[in-house]
């Protein structure tokens, strides 16, 4: 007989281990974004009796610009706010309510956007290598190609 708690939860768990799957974040798979809104949209706006099915290019654009920290969830939890509150069979840019978004280019020159562009990828990037070795800079710098000198100089730009 089977404990309940935490012993009932393992049994189970190696129970339907039998095959383990390891599937990527959302944010390594930004190719999936459209299609699972996509799939997704539909789904809401039957069970909200909702007009809006579909996703206008500029939505989409925006939902290729966030980084998706909440995976799937995050993304179907936003699709489901666009479809609840929606008024129209597309939804469109202002229909999609994320915190980050991508940067509006229009504003600044080529220049300066593409500045802004690396810049936010230096930070990203030497957040996560540190990060994933513990905030050792010696280990994040040689995982990055880089020497330490040259490493410690991108992370003390990246702090301006």
């Amino acid at each position: 007989m089977l404990r309940v708690g935490r012993g009932l939860r393992s049994a189970v768990y190696y129970r339907l281990n039998v095959i383990g799957l390891s599937l990527p974040s959302l944010r390594d798979r930004p190719e999936d974004i459209a299609l699972l809104a996509r799939y997704v949209a539909p789904k809401y706006a039957g069970r909200f009796h909702s007009p809006a099915r579909t996703l206008s290019q500029q939505a989409l654009q925006k939902l290729l610009c966030h980084d998706w920290p909440g995976n799937v969830r995050e993304l179907e939890n936003v699709i489901e706010r666009a479809v609840a509150l929606a008024e129209r069979p597309v939804l469109g840019q202002a229909d999609i309510v994320i915190e980050q978004a991508c940067p509006i280019i229009n504003e600044a020159g080529f220049r300066q956007a593409k500045e802004r562009v690396v810049e936010e990828f230096e930070r990203v990037f030497l957040q996560r290598l540190l990060l994933g070795h513990e905030g050792n800079i010696s280990r994040a710098a040689k995982a990055s190609g880089k020497n330490r000198r040259a490493f410690w100089k991108l992370m003390r730009n990246d702090q301006r």
